[in-house]
C-alpha cells in the first residue's frame, strides 16, 4: 500500500526548505517531491504549485486564497466588484487537477459555495459565476454532493426553464448537473428520485434557443444513461432510457428540435447523440423511426456531407452514426 502525507506535511517540508536552507520555491518544491518520492509516498492528491506570503513565513496556494474571499462575500453582502475575480481563479485552479479540487473540499469549498448560490440566485451576473465554481469543484468529484445540493440544483434548473437574461447560467447549471452523474450511480438515483429527468427535459425545451445550454443539457441527461460507476455492481442506466422516454417523451422532442438546428453541427450531433442513448430496445427504435428519425437521418447526411462521411469526433462520432443505422434496421 503506497504511503500519502497531508498536504500540511507537504507544505511544511517545502517551507522548512526556505526557511532553514535558503532555497528559493521553486527549488524547495522539487527537493521535496524528491524527498517523499524517495521514501516510496505517492504524491497524486498533492498540490505543487505554490509561493510564500510576503514575510516569507507562510506557505500560500491561490486556490485557498481565491476560497477565503468567496467565503468573506458569502458570509457578508456579495457584490460584482469584490466576487468574480476570486470565483474565476477558484474555478481555474480546480481545472489544474483533482489535488486542488480535494484541497478545497478539506477547506469547506462545497458548503462555501452552497451558502453563495443560494444568496445571488436573485442576480444573474453573480450567478453564473458561483455555478461555474460549483461545476469546476465537483469535477471527477462528485462525492461531495448532497440532498441539500441536490435541491438547490433542480430549484435553479427549474427556474430558468425560461429564462435568458444570462445566457451563462443554464450553460453551467446543464454542467453541475453533468458533473453530479458521472461516475457515480448513487447521485444519479438520488437526483432522478427528486425529480431530475423531468425538469432536465423541460428545461431543454425551455433552452431551445440557447445553443450551449442545449448541448450541455443533452450531455445533462445522456449522462443519466450511464453505467461507469465501477464501485457499483449494477446501476439503472437502462430504467433511466425507459423513463426518459416513456414517461418524458425525449424522442420526438429531440427529433423536433434537431429540425430547428440543421445549421449547427455541434448541436444536431448532441442531440443525435441523446436520442442514439434512448434506442436501447427494439420499440424505441420505432419511435424513432414513427417520429421522423429517417427523414432527420437525411436532412443530417445533406446538412452536413463532410462531418457524417468522415465520422469526425467533433461533430458524429462513430456510435450514434451506428446506432442510427441500427434503427434503420428496425424500419425496415
Amino acid at each position: 500500500m503506497a504511503k500519502v502525507v497531508s498536504q500540511e506535511t507537504f507544505d511544511s517540508v517545502v517551507l522548512e526548505n526556505v526557511v532553514e536552507f535558503d532555497m528559493d520555491i521553486e527549488d524547495a518544491i522539487k527537493d521535496a517531491v524528491k524527498e517523499f518520492e524517495s521514501q516510496g509516498v505517492h504524491l497524486g492528491t498533492i498540490v505543487k504549485n505554490m509561493h510564500l506570503s510576503e514575510d516569507k513565513q507562510k506557505i500560500m496556494h491561490d486556490i485557498i486564497v481565491a476560497l477565503e474571499k468567496i467565503k468573506c462575500a458569502a458570509d457578508g453582502s456579495p457584490s460584482e466588484s469584490d466576487l468574480p475575480e476570486p470565483l474565476a481563479t477558484f474555478s481555474a485552479e480546480c481545472k489544474v487537477s483533482v489535488a486542488h479540487r480535494v484541497l478545497a473540499n478539506k477547506n469547506n469549498a462545497y458548503e462555501v459555495l452552497i451558502k453563495l448560490i443560494k444568496k445571488v440566485q436573485g442576480d444573474p451576473t453573480l450567478l453564473a459565476p458561483s455555478v461555474k465554481a460549483m461545476g469546476a469543484l465537483m469535477e471527477q468529484n462528485s462525492d461531495i454532493l448532497t440532498v441539500e445540493g441536490i435541491q438547490l440544483l433542480l430549484d435553479l434548473l427549474k427556474d430558468w426553464t425560461t429564462r435568458n437574461e444570462e445566457s451563462r447560467v443554464p450553460e453551467y447549471l446543464a454542467r453541475w448537473s453533468t458533473e453530479c452523474c458521472l461516475k457515480h450511480e448513487q447521485n444519479r438515483q438520488n437526483m432522478v428520485t427528486a425529480g431530475a429527468l423531468g425538469i432536465l427535459v423541460t428545461f431543454l425545451q425551455g433552452q431551445k434557443s440557447n445553443s450551449k445550454a442545449i448541448r450541455t443539457t443533452s450531455k445533462a441527461i445522456r449522462a443519466f444513461t450511464l453505467d461507469d460507476d465501477m464501485r457499483q455492481e449494477y446501476g439503472k442506466a437502462h430504467e433511466h432510457a425507459r423513463l426518459l422516454v416513456e414517461e418524458h417523451r425525449l424522442i420526438p422532442i429531440c427529433l423536433e428540435m434537431i429540425k430547428n438546428w440543421l445549421h449547427e453541427s455541434d448541436v444536431a450531433s448532441e442531440l443525435l447523440s441523446t436520442v442514439s442513448k434512448l434506442c436501447v430496445r427494439a420499440e424505441y427504435c420505432q419511435e424513432a423511426v414513427d417520429n421522423g428519425a429517417l427523414v432527420v437521418i437525411n436532412d443530417i447526411l445533406v446538412s452536413f456531407p463532410d462531418h457524417a462521411v468522415s465520422y469526425k469526433l467533433e461533430c458524429f462520432s462513430f456510435e450514434t452514426v451506428f446506432s442510427y443505422y441500427f434503427i434503420l434496421c428496425y424500419s425496415m
